[in-house]
């Protein structure tokens, strides 16, 4: 069911330099969870965030953050992966932008707050991938983060990058990273390549039940997107529309 959602709910790829499509967001302590994604971005929230926890003067246990401007930002990605070991396509019609179908360099931040607070950019706490594919680009995560608000010429993106991860698709693989972070999936430097999957076989008929099998959606790179924010929402993240759950 969860990989099915993904399908249905799949956008289009982000090129280097350009925002995202629409993200939603759940509130994950004011929210119940409506469908199988916002009950998975509720349990990544909760996972990696139920730690944060005090103790007030009373002795009683208290949150570290305010959970009315607190929960999960959350989107997929759904792309096609060619057997050549080009860059993968969306699923998107817009042949005009074929050649960039990848997932370009970029930060995760407040869009809609940028915008409005130019050369301020706010990121997430925690970024995360949740990968339901074993085959697609891998994601590319680079230990530098954006220039601060006074480097209006954004000479701090320059200089060396001392680390770097790069993550192959698994499915049910979790991935986690610094919301500051540079991060993407340049298929132009790390082609697609099918990790081959370790599941042993099941029967036919249970094989046809299933939903969540890498191989419900063969040939494509399917991701689910989480973003932890705490103390902030993003101004152009909202609820998942109610006619589509």
């Amino acid at each position: 069911m969860t990989v099915r959602w993904c399908s249905r709910l799949g956008r289009k790829k982000i090129p280097t330099g350009t925002r995202p499509g629409r993200r939603f967001s759940f509130r994950v302590r004011m929210m119940k969870p409506r469908c199988a994604l916002e009950a998975l971005a509720q349990t990544i929230f909760r996972a990696h965030v139920d730690s944060l926890e005090g103790w007030d003067d009373d002795g009683e246990k208290k949150l570290l953050y305010d959970p009315e401007r607190s929960g999960a930002e959350w989107w997929t990605l759904v792309l096609d992966t060619p057997s050549d070991g080009a860059p993968p396509k969306s699923n998107d019609d817009d042949d005009e932008e074929d050649e960039d179908d990848e997932i370009g360099i970029h930060f995760d931040a407040d869009y809609g707050l940028e915008e409005q607070l130019p050369n301020y950019t706010l990121h997430p706490r925690v970024a995360t991938i949740t990968y339901f594919s074993n085959t697609g680009v891998p994601t590319l995560i680079l230990e530098k983060c954006s220039p601060p608000p006074s480097d209006e010429e954004k000479k701090s993106l320059n200089g060396s990058i001392k680390k770097a991860w790069l993550s192959h698709p698994c499915f049910g693989k979790h991935v986690a990273f610094d919301g500051r972070f540079l991060h993407g999936g340049p298929g132009e430097y790390f082609p697609s390549v099918a990790k081959k999957s370790t599941q042993t076989s099941e029967p036919k008929a249970k094989k046809m039940k299933s939903d969540d099998s890498p191989s419900a959606l063969s040939g494509k790179r399917v991701t689910f997107l989480v973003n932890i924010w705490l103390n902030h929402c993003p101004l152009e993240s909202e609820p998942l529309d109610d006619e589509i759950v």
